[in-house]
């Protein structure tokens, strides 16, 4: 995570992700999200549960 915060993996998220308005709140934070999917990542994880 320190790595990917040094080179600004949540910034480009938040700069690239561009979605609708009609997804509502499922597309607030990108760089957030983005960021624990990595973290996920280095440590393992083979799948993410979406709670909504």
């Amino acid at each position: 995570m320190r790595l990917a915060e040094q080179v600004g993996v949540a910034d480009l998220a938040e700069q690239t992700v561009k979605l609708s308005p009609d997804v509502g709140a499922a597309g607030a934070n990108p760089g957030v999200k983005v960021s624990s999917i990595v973290a996920g990542m280095a440590c393992g994880a083979d799948s993410f549960e979406i709670w909504v």
